[in-house]
């Protein structure tokens, strides 16, 4: 028989990962660009291609590693937040107060995320290893007005009397703090140096966040100490009338007669 010869084109070379064929694509970032926003396009040129089973589209090289590393962040943050109540909760002997003090950490929160957007630096790894740091700098504001308010109760002063002499007192403290913290990232923030925009995120978004927890902290933890203390203090009394034993006041009234 005659045979019939062609020229054709064929793979070069074959690529499999995980025993499964893969085809690799790969690209950089313009420089306006972040690494986030390319995989967004990405994901969605793969969603336009309508790329099904038996086929799959899975990220690699940094932006794989950009995913695992954003993954072990969000877990040291719960891990975080955990390590911290326990902590507190321990020092404070309370279950409560230590939820007061960590409402400042969503307030820091809104003011790091509100000063990236106005920066326009978009949220990436050092961003997210300066809300682990953030997290424990604005709890302190948080520990100082609530040890101190504590502090004056424990003298005798009524709820509130202690809850207006102690933000006076602390806020100087919690404001040289903060200005000391935010003049020294200030240069991280506004360098114009050789990888300096790797690192400004980081500054920026703990700047972001000093600067609005301090100037919520002092507002609104003395507000929610009030509110949980009262709705503390409801609970406990009803438990005891649930279980007859008198509450605090009752037995004030009563050894008053």
């Amino acid at each position: 028989g005659a045979a019939t010869i062609r020229m054709d084109e064929g793979a070069v070379e074959v690529k499999r990962e995980d025993r499964s064929r893969q085809i690799e694509v790969l690209a950089n970032t313009a420089d306006d660009v972040s690494l986030g926003e390319a995989v967004a396009v990405l994901e969605a040129w793969a969603a336009e291609l309508g790329i099904e089973r038996p086929y799959a589209f899975s990220r690699g090289g940094q932006a794989e590693s950009m995913t695992e590393a954003l993954t072990d962040i969000v877990f040291a943050l719960g891990l975080g937040m955990l390590s911290i109540y326990m902590i507190l909760a321990s020092l404070f002997n309370s279950l409560t107060h230590p939820l007061v003090i960590m409402v400042s950490a969503p307030l820091s929160f809104i003011g790091g995320f509100l000063a990236l957007k106005i920066g326009g630096l978009s949220f990436d790894i050092m961003s997210a290893m300066g809300l682990l740091v953030l997290m424990g700098l604005v709890m302190k504001n948080g520990i100082l007005v609530v040890d101190y308010t504590n502090q004056l109760r424990a003298q005798g002063l009524s709820k509130r009397e202690a809850i207006l002499r102690a933000g006076p007192v602390r806020m100087r403290p919690v404001l040289m703090t903060s200005a000391a913290l935010i003049c020294g990232l200030l240069p991280m923030a506004l360098s114009n140096d050789a990888g300096s925009e790797f690192r400004a995120p980081m500054a920026v978004i703990v700047i972001g966040g000093l600067a609005t927890s301090t100037a919520l902290t002092l507002v609104v933890v003395p507000v929610v100490y009030s509110l949980v203390d009262s709705a503390t203090a409801a609970v406990v009394g009803g438990f005891r009338r649930l279980r007859g034993r008198p509450t605090p006041e009752t037995a004030a009234v009563a050894g008053g007669r």
